[in-house]
């Protein structure tokens, strides 16, 4: 036990930055996306194909580290930053699931996205570690590695628990010698003994406890489209009606996003699924912020100015009602459309935010006289915390924008430019 708590400890203790932490979660989703291209001979892959399997990849598993990371700091009442790292070393292992899949099938591989199925067939899938057929959808290869990723999860989740409550039945000589004086010590050891047994019992279970949380938290990533399509056609078809062919129906279909048409069924899940973890994955960031860190979430909502940012949403409203009007579009009311709007809505607020950082940064002077609340002058934020949050709301702005519509990634590129200079 104690070395296995040593080991879990200097994980735990990694000085990791905000930049090197992104540089190796990045790694880990493209050596990912290199194992699986590869293994593929990188055949009728497209560069529009792979960049919407990066997006999708990346933005589904960073949502399910976060989910992860809040999840276990909560249950095991770790620090924020312990759980990270023990995730970020944790997440190697989605390295293996297209190599174990490549080797169980001799070479021929199995097609690995998500299970569909009813509300009904969904139970019975839990009940039975997502059910039957392998060889898609949840693959040999993924069962494999949600099953490792429990049982580690149930390992560290035992270690931190009963490290935590744990207590060493040490009695001093002094005290021991007393004790048998009084004829004492026996029964002390006795109940010792016994709550060290009950200890050990509460503990296995709450760590099976958390596993089950860890594993429902897998299962229904791993079924994500299902009960999206049974929370919105339910109220139409009845939501124990709506059957895997349903969910089929909305996420394989050609993707239309306003005049734009994706006819590859594979890039339409990739780029649906896209708007469905980003604006997810921002819910995350949201709420987590406000939990672990809502001193400097405080800050920067104050510092965004929001007037500024429902003026940039109307002017993306006016400039997307010109567009239509005048390019003689139809736009309809879609689900994915209302998602892509605000998608485009989040990328333009991220440029703002962006431009906003910069110019903090610059006018830190100025600020320290006439802006006494900016949170660079308040020492919320270092100067280094600062900028890497600049680069997060670019980098961000420009890929929301990029899933939606390459020309408005550029046009969001060139408002940064245009921000940058007149910082």
């Amino acid at each position: 036990m104690s070395i296995f708590l040593k080991i879990i400890e200097k994980i735990e203790s990694s000085r990791f930055s905000l930049t090197l932490w992104g540089a190796s979660f990045l790694s880990i989703i493209l050596v990912r996306l290199l194992i699986e291209n590869w293994l593929q001979d990188f055949r009728f892959k497209s560069g529009l194909y792979i960049f919407y399997q990066f997006t999708h990849t990346l933005l589904f598993f960073l949502s399910a580290y976060l989910l992860f990371v809040f999840t276990l700091s909560r249950l095991l009442k770790t620090r924020f930053r312990s759980a990270a790292n023990v995730m970020l070393y944790g997440h190697l292992i989605i390295l293996a699931p297209p190599l174990l899949d490549h080797i169980i099938s001799s070479g021929k591989g199995f097609w690995s996205f998500y299970k569909f199925d009813s509300l009904a067939g969904l139970l019975k899938r839990f009940l039975t570690f997502f059910g039957d057929k392998p060889d898609i959808g949840i693959t040999y290869g993924v069962r494999i590695e949600v099953a490792l990723a429990l049982f580690f999860i149930f390992i560290y989740s035992f270690i931190k628990t009963y490290g935590q409550r744990n207590f060493d039945p040490v009695i001093s000589k002094g005290k021991r010698n007393f004790l048998k004086n009084y004829c004492l010590f026996k029964n002390l050891k006795l109940r010792i003994g016994n709550s060290s047994a009950i200890l050990l019992q509460k503990t296995l279970l709450y760590s099976i406890f958390v596993t089950l949380v860890s594993y429902a938290i897998f299962f229904v990533l791993g079924t994500f489209p299902s009960w999206i399509a049974i929370a919105i056609d339910g109220f139409t078809k009845g939501f124990f009606n709506v059957t895997e062919i349903n969910t089929a129906q909305m996420f394989l279909s050609p993707a239309i996003f306003f005049s734009r048409e994706i006819p590859d069924i594979v890039s339409a899940l990739n780029i649906k699924m896209s708007f469905v973890y980003a604006l997810f994955l921002t819910l995350l960031l949201v709420g987590g912020s406000w939990i672990f860190f809502k001193k400097k979430f405080l800050a920067i909502v104050k510092n965004a100015r929001p007037p500024q940012l429902l003026y940039h949403s109307g002017l993306l409203a006016v400039g997307l009602a010109l567009g239509i009007k005048f390019s003689g579009s139809v736009l309809t009311l879609s689900f994915f459309n209302i998602l892509s709007f605000l998608l485009l809505t989040e990328a333009v607020w991220l440029a703002w935010l962006a431009s906003v950082v910069a110019n903090d940064i610059q006018d830190q002077e100025i600020d320290a006289i006439a802006n006494a609340d900016r949170p660079l002058i308040k020492k919320v934020f270092t100067i280094d915390e600062y900028k890497t949050l600049g680069w997060i709301f670019f980098f961000g702005s420009l890929l929301f924008s990029a899933i939606v519509n390459f020309k408005v990634a550029l046009l969001l590129l060139v408002y940064q430019a245009v921000a940058w200079i007149y910082s």
